[in-house]
């Protein structure tokens, strides 16, 4: 009898132990960290009127959206029509400050989650003219995207195309890149 309680005893602690262990599994929750920067503006096509660059100014935010409800967005890039940007036929690269933001999302969430990237332009026309709207753009991608991709080594850049051409004879393009850090 004083062996069967003991054996008792030590089955309890076992099973006491195994469910903890698992417990503690279930609630580790493992996060993904995904760097989205605004890389480059470059003007392929504009006419020689507009001179050998356009003054642009607008906004390049991103945005995360998870499960269709929670979404946080950020601002990459911005210029008013006074701080205006020279872009040309050459990449203008994009180096201020806040050209990237760092979301962070569960491995859940992963599979509900979208990042968007939006941009809206204008060329500042000097003359007195009214400016030129180049247009607005928005790309959307599920994070799932980017695995096939093989983003999900770090370090390996997933890149994204804006392209705005509302204005006749010009097209402007935004670049951008997402990566798992």
């Amino acid at each position: 009898m004083k062996n069967i309680k003991t054996y008792m005893v030590n089955l309890l602690i076992l099973a006491a132990l195994f469910s903890c262990s698992s417990d503690d599994e279930m609630s580790e929750v493992k996060n993904q960290s995904i760097r989205i920067k605004a890389v480059a503006l470059i003007a392929p096509n504009f006419p020689s009127t507009e001179g050998d660059v356009l003054e642009v100014y607008g906004t390049i935010s991103t945005k995360l959206v998870v499960l269709n409800e929670k979404s946080d967005e950020r601002i990459l890039w911005s210029r008013t029509s006074s701080n205006w940007e020279p872009v040309g036929r050459i990449e203008t690269s994009i180096a201020s400050e806040d050209t990237e933001h760092v979301f962070t999302v569960t491995e859940e969430e992963i599979k509900n989650t979208s990042i968007e990237f939006h941009a809206k332009m204008w060329d500042k026309d000097p003359d007195g003219n009214p400016n030129d709207y180049l247009g607005e753009s928005i790309k959307s991608f599920q994070i799932d995207d980017f695995d096939t991709v093989s983003l999900i080594e770090e370090g390996t850049l997933f890149p994204v195309q804006l392209m705005l051409n509302d204005f006749d004879g010009i097209t402007l393009l935004v670049r951008c890149t997402a990566e798992y850090i």
